[in-house]
């Protein structure tokens, strides 16, 4: 596994742009070599940025210096009590192609995060800024396949952010992030089932065209919706305890 510098990554500045936010998204790669610690018989610790080339697991503690992007054909599989931490940059500078100084997961082959119920993954920033959010979050942008169960993941953008993908999202806690998770696009047809949604400014989004399915998730203490749903997105809604969101369901 190599870590490789890549430009800085797209973010959302809002939702209307998360149709548009990858579609440029390429650039000048190079290939600095990989950084691994040992912690004293621990979990190991690995310092990761870059293209993922091949099949990888990742297992201990990941920290995540820049971009990481997931390519078409790529599978990358997280373990059980695996620790994915992404800094926070230490620059607001943009450059070509890229709209945000936040750091993100990019994913257009295929992710695979299944935790245990007693073991989950998390995914976290770690940084300085005032707001709690100091990553981008985990974008799916045309992903082959994408499963996610028994996550936390907190401190993003948006917990996941779905372009034109399919991804299955089962009993994960998405917790302080701006958005936990959005869906936007034609070919997007997400299955959300029995995740807990709090604590965040806003719950779910679906827009631009999206299907997808949310059933018995608990969505409650988000700061504004709870559920948003608009510009074309058919969404089903099925057995979800929804309370004490600012809007529990908004629709446009």
């Amino acid at each position: 596994m190599k870590k490789i510098k890549i430009h800085k990554a797209i973010s959302i500045a809002d939702y209307v742009g998360i149709f548009i936010i990858i579609l440029f998204a390429s650039g000048c790669i190079k290939d600095p070599g990989k950084v691994e610690i040992d912690q004293g018989g621990n979990q190991r610790v690995f310092s990761f940025s870059g293209i993922i080339t091949k099949d990888t697991v990742w297992d201990g503690i990941i920290k995540i210096e820049d971009n990481v992007l997931v390519p078409a054909g790529v599978v990358l599989t997280i373990q059980p009590g695996s620790k994915i931490i992404i800094r926070e940059k230490d620059t607001s500078k943009n450059e070509p192609m890229f709209l945000s100084a936040y750091n993100e997961i990019l994913v257009r082959g295929r992710i695979i995060a299944r935790g245990k119920e007693d073991n989950l993954i998390i995914f976290s920033g770690e940084g300085k800024s005032k707001d709690g959010i100091y990553w981008a979050g985990i974008i799916l942008d045309h992903a082959e396949k994408a499963v996610f169960s028994f996550c936390k993941i907190q401190n993003a953008f948006t917990g996941i952010d779905s372009i034109r993908s399919s991804p299955v999202i089962e009993q994960n806690i998405f917790l302080k992030n701006k958005y936990a998770i959005i869906s936007s696009g034609e070919n997007s047809y997400p299955k959300i089932k029995r995740n807990i949604i709090r604590e965040n400014y806003a719950g779910f989004y679906g827009i631009f065209f999206s299907k997808g399915e949310l059933s018995g998730n608990k969505i409650e203490n988000n700061e504004d919706e709870g559920i948003f749903t608009g510009f074309g997105s058919d969404i089903t809604l099925k057995n979800n305890n929804i309370k004490k969101n600012k809007h529990d369901i908004k629709r446009n």
